[in-house]
């Protein structure tokens, strides 16, 4: 999919014989296959990072659910939007004794950095 909408080469959109689009799981593999060899620990870095992530995700389609939906749809969104602030806040303030370890804000800034490039690389 990502190649259909030219954010990745072309190459990882051609499919087989069987409809299979060969490249793009063999690159997938790659990298999956590449994450083991660095460790447990580095292995809940990412972990930790993605939970922030889907947290931010979550307060976003919470947020815009609020702003289109109404009457009782408006409190579960609302409610929706609370929780997922308050887990960012759990995982995000130095009180908190879920809060993420040094080197997953690390991982959280380098995968952030990444991204903004790969935006401004693709952004036509």
């Amino acid at each position: 999919a990502l190649s259909q909408y030219e954010l990745m080469p072309k190459k990882y959109q051609e499919e087989n014989e069987n409809g299979v689009t060969k490249n793009a799981i063999l690159f997938i593999m790659g990298i999956s296959l590449i994450a083991p060899w660095f460790g447990r620990q580095v292995i809940v870095y990412i972990v930790d990072m993605s939970s922030l992530l889907a947290a931010l995700v979550y307060a976003y389609v919470s947020l815009i659910s609020l702003r289109k939906t109404k009457g009782v749809m408006k409190i579960f969104n609302f409610l929706g939007l609370i929780v997922s602030v308050s887990f960012i806040l759990l995982l995000t303030l130095p009180s908190s004794p879920g809060r993420l370890t040094l080197p997953s804000f690390l991982f959280l800034i380098a995968w952030t950095l990444l991204g903004i490039v790969y935006y401004h690389r693709y952004n036509k």
